[in-house]
């Protein structure tokens, strides 16, 4: 996928605005935020790592039970082939993991990722994306030393 591809559908998670506003801020200070935004995304795919092994709980959203259990492939909630995971923890050609220097994106292109994420009528939400308090300390800390970096 280039790195101008549509990312797909975008995805909202507890903290994200929050976030995204701390973010704008420090970009106002920093001209090209680039490798603080590099430095975050092994850290994102490491929250998402604590994520999926949580079941949503390292966000405080723990996924529900399985409707029907006995029908699973995989014991594990939302791992059926396990596409969906590798697309948020690596790099496959179906993750959206680019930064430049005012925007990161951090993404799936899985269509299912969506239905998860929000649910539907029929199957409850169970986020897959988010931040952990770790991984948003994490991110601060990558965000100020390159801010710190930058106005030196």
């Amino acid at each position: 996928m280039s790195p101008a591809a549509s990312p797909g559908p975008a995805f909202s998670s507890p903290n994200a605005k929050a976030l995204a506003q701390r973010l704008n801020r420090w970009g106002d200070a920093v001209e090209d935020a680039r490798p603080a935004f590099e430095r975050m995304i092994p850290r994102l795919r490491e929250g998402e790592g604590q994520i999926f092994n949580s079941q949503g709980s390292a966000i405080g959203h723990p996924w529900p039970k399985a409707a029907e259990p006995d029908r699973k492939v995989n014991p594990q909630l939302l791992v059926a082939t396990g596409a969906l995971r590798r697309s948020l923890e690596g790099k496959t050609s179906e993750s959206v993991q680019h930064a430049t220097s005012t925007e990161l994106q951090f993404s799936t292109l899985v269509p299912y990722a969506g239905f998860h994420q929000h649910g539907t009528s029929r199957m409850p939400a169970r986020p897959m994306i988010g931040m952990t308090d770790e991984i948003a300390r994490s991110m601060r800390a990558a965000v100020q030393e390159a801010s710190e970096a930058a106005l030196r």
